[in-house]
Order: structure tokens, then C-alpha cells, then sequence
């Protein structure tokens, strides 16, 4: 987010151009999160995730391009990443732990607590060390 709004003002973009780049990425992934988990699930979990690494590593090679065409690209992919980051991944885990190692529910809750306390942990400690930096 910020980063970007900087990085584009140092290409001389203006507001405006700059303004769109970014809603560009928030409405692609708006869109394609109405319809990601089917894709998902036709496509399979595994090769979701992977499509996720590759989606996101284009969008970010995009930004070291000044066309705006190009970074529209990238921020559509971008967008698309970030949808089947937030549905991918958990959907993958949870038919790991139930289909294939048939764990307990129960377990699932407590490992789902696990994740999101550590991701927060992390989120926080990342802040105060780049306060610190």
C-alpha cells in the first residue's frame, strides 16, 4: 500500500494515475474473491497455492516497470494473489488435516488459534522492530 504510492510518485505519475493504479489492485481482488473458492476447488488447493506464488511474483516484478498498462497488470495479478491468499492456503490445511490425516476438528480449532496468535505476534513485533530501524 504505502510503498506503492511512493514508489509510483517517484515515477512522476500523478494523483490521480496513481489513485486508480491502486483501486485497480483493491477492486480486482474484490471481484475475485466472489468467486476464488470454486476456482479453488476445481482447480485443486495444492496448485492454488502455487498459483498464488507465481501471481504475486509477477506483480511484484511489475513494479520495476514505468508503464502504466504494465503496472495495471501487475496490480490486477496483484489483487488476484491476494484472493487466493486469503482462501487457498486455509482451504488446503483444513482438507490436509481432515480428508488425508483425518486429525479432530477440535485439533483444527486449536491449530487455526495457533496461526492467528503467532501471525499477530509477528505483526506486532515487525512494527516495533521497524520503529526501531
Amino acid at each position: 500500500g504505502p510503498y506503492l504510492y511512493d514508489l509510483y510518485d517517484s515515477y512522476d505519475y500523478s494523483h490521480e494515475t496513481i489513485e486508480r493504479l491502486l483501486v485497480a489492485g483493491f477492486a480486482s481482488s474484490g471481484v475475485f474473491g466472489c468467486f476464488i473458492g470454486a476456482v479453488v476447488d476445481r482447480c485443486g488447493r495444492r496448485a492454488s497455492c502455487m498459483m498464488y506464488c507465481i501471481l504475486y511474483m509477477l506483480s511484484c516484478l511489475s513494479v520495476h516497470f514505468r508503464s502504466v498498462p504494465i503496472l495495471v497488470v501487475g496490480r490486477v495479478l496483484g489483487g488476484l494473489a491476494t484472493s487466493l491468499l486469503f482462501s487457498s492456503f486455509e482451504c488446503w490445511m483444513i482438507s490436509e488435516h481432515v480428508q488425508r490425516n483425518g486429525f479432530s476438528e477440535s485439533l483444527l480449532g486449536y491449530m487455526f488459534s495457533v496461526m492467528y496468535f503467532v501471525m499477530y505476534c509477528m505483526g506486532i513485533a515487525s512494527g516495533l522492530l521497524g520503529e526501531v530501524v
